[in-house]
Parts: C-alpha cells; structure tokens; sequence
C-alpha cells in the first residue's frame, strides 16, 4: 500500500489454523493514516474471538478520526467486559498526520517498534501504558514523534520474538 509517499506492508502468518495476533490500515480522512498492531493473550478460538472484536472495535473507532489516545481508550472500555479473567491485549495505535509526518501513538504493553532513521539511528518506542484489560482502565496519553523521509518504522508482535527452530528453541 502506498499512501501519500508512505509505503505500508503487512503479513500476519498465524503459528496455528487462527491467532490472536492483529493488524490493520485505515485512512479515515485525506489527512491521516491510523494503524494498529495487537496480540491478544492466549492461543487459538478464544483469542481469535478477541481479535476478531478488537478488529470491529477499532475499524469503527477510526473512522471517527479521533486521535490515539482516544480511540484506544474507547477500545478499552469495548474490552472491559469482554475479556475473561486472565485474557488481555498488547496494543499499538499510531496515527501519522500525512502533511506534518507527525506520529502520534499509544503503545499499551506491546512489543518496542523500532524506528530506524534515515541516518541509521536506531530508536524504540517504549510502552506509554500497560496493556489493556489486565487492570482496571486507565488514563491513556499518548506520545508524539516527528518521521522524516526515508525513516522505516517495523511493528511487529511476539511471534516474531518468541519464534522457534526446528528444535524448539527461540
């Protein structure tokens, strides 16, 4: 996908037949470009279920062009009670302005993004809160980070980091 000079790619591979890893897109006005990487806690149907109402939650929220901290928050409280004990989901939303390349961002529990600038510095974007449904709902800020032309930001989730050999081991 190429939005505006932003290249996007994607590729969810789930370690079973479903998973509760997430991933999506949405331009919800010509100024802005939302997206959101997730893992939901647990394997197979109970977590794919989660993902699956994470993914209408968050279609939805988006297209109200909202800010990140915002639709997170609402996320959150679309989760609350849909969560069962112990379940819970890593999160990052990040909306891009497309004319001031500003990112802003919420990182709930997930996996560092790492943001390699055009210079070869290289940079992660730590946790702005812990993940959602775990505890009760939190306040949720979020961060603001400038990208310049040639900047790569890679989201991914544990599946990249826990990813095992043939033998077994990660």
């Amino acid at each position: 996908l190429d939005v505006r000079g932003i290249q996007l790619f994607g590729e969810s591979v789930p370690a079973g037949i479903v998973g509760g890893d997430y991933f999506g897109v949405w331009q919800p006005n010509r100024d802005a470009l939302h997206f959101c990487v997730a893992d939901v806690s647990g394997k197979g149907t109970p977590g794919a279920l989660i993902a699956a109402m994470l993914y209408a939650s968050v279609s939805t929220l988006s297209v109200s062009g909202d800010g990140a901290a915002k639709i997170v928050s609402e996320v959150e409280a679309t989760l609350h009670d849909q969560l069962g004990e112990g379940h819970y989901v890593t999160l990052f939303y990040g909306v891009l302005n497309l004319t001031s390349h500003v990112l802003e961002y919420v990182n709930a529990g997930h996996c560092p993004p790492i943001l390699r600038r055009v210079n070869g510095a290289i940079e992660l974007l730590s946790p702005t809160r812990s993940v959602l449904g775990l505890l009760d709902q939190q306040a949720v800020g979020a961060e603001r980070i400038r990208l310049c032309p040639g900047d790569g930001l890679t989201l991914y989730t544990d599946g990249i980091t826990e990813a095992a050999d043939e033998s077994g081991e990660e």
